[in-house]
């Protein structure tokens, strides 16, 4: 009796994505005829552009799912000690699988971690410390 059950919620659930699927699919081929419009429509205006090596444009915003940052600090910091925004960046693109060679990328990561690291300070789970130099160091609250 529970198999009938079981079968039958596999088979729905199969059902489900595969409609989804299509949809993704016809949405992706839309998509790809959308670029190849645009591409043609810049080579029409101008013959020496080369679309290809246009990049995409990454919203940093879509990159991390919530709390996903500040989980990052806060383990980050109690496992590699006291480390400044620059090196927290680096091992936040490095841990993501981002390119660290892209610049506008890195400094909106940045940008977004700086705010990161103040809330958390602002809740007492982290502080900042007076590195060498100019340099703030961010550790864990003890």
């Amino acid at each position: 009796m529970a198999d009938q059950y079981a079968i039958a919620g596999l088979v729905r659930k199969r059902a489900e994505l595969a409609d989804e699927l299509k949809i993704v699919e016809a949405r992706l081929a839309w998509l790809q005829d959308s670029l190849a419009h645009i591409d043609a429509a810049l080579r029409l205006i101008d013959s020496n552009s080369s679309p290809v090596r246009i990049t995409q444009i990454t919203n940093a915003v879509r990159l991390f799912r919530i709390g996903y940052m500040s989980r990052f600090i806060l383990s980050t910091l109690r496992v590699r000690g006291p480390m400044d925004r620059e090196a927290l960046t680096l091992a936040l693109m490095l841990d993501a699988g981002l390119d660290l060679n892209d610049k506008l990328l890195r400094s909106e990561v940045s940008r977004r971690l700086r705010y990161s690291l103040r809330d958390q300070a602002k809740m007492g789970r982290i502080k900042r410390e007076q590195g060498q130099g100019q340099d703030m160091l961010w550790a864990i609250e003890r």
